[in-house]
């Protein structure tokens, strides 16, 4: 028996992209781990993409039938209603003038005016508008960039 691997470079590639093509996946074996111990997460996976009960789901892992360039991810349903802003008050540092997000229009707000009134720096500011802007939002970066700091923020 013989087993081919080819790897294969996903850069520039959208999740959706991989999922609907139906790519080429590759084995990784993981030695003095047990698979078996893997076999009821997987299978709970399987369960969960099968009947739909996957929290995002359609921004984490889109069905076959959407669109392979993604989708424009929309400010969360309470953030649509017309007027509707953010107050950043409560994060702002003392003295600086209000600052509020409309989540209709985030790229209105000006993040070194943001960075300054907040204390936050250029990324967490950026990361602060997506989750405020957006149903859906991803916040990476290594240890120590300020990820948790940020979500204490957030809250």
């Amino acid at each position: 028996m013989q087993m081919v691997a080819r790897l294969e470079s996903t850069r520039g590639r959208k999740p959706s992209r991989l999922y609907s093509k139906k790519l080429t996946g590759i084995l990784v074996d993981f030695h003095g781990l047990i698979p078996a111990t893997f076999a009821p997460i997987l299978k709970n996976l399987q369960r969960i993409q099968r009947e739909g009960e996957l929290a995002f789901q359609k921004w984490i892992l889109p069905g076959r039938k959407d669109d392979e360039d993604g989708h424009s991810i929309p400010p969360p349903a309470y953030a649509r209603k017309p007027g509707f802003v953010f107050p950043l008050t409560s994060i702002t540092t003392v003295g600086a003038e209000k600052v509020a997000l409309d989540p209709s229009t985030p790229e209105s707000i000006d993040i070194l005016k943001l960075q300054t009134q907040t204390g936050l720096d250029h990324g967490q500011c950026q990361g602060l508008i997506a989750a405020l802007t957006r149903e859906y939002a991803l916040i990476q970066g290594p240890p120590g960039t300020g990820k948790s700091y940020l979500g204490v923020k957030l809250v």
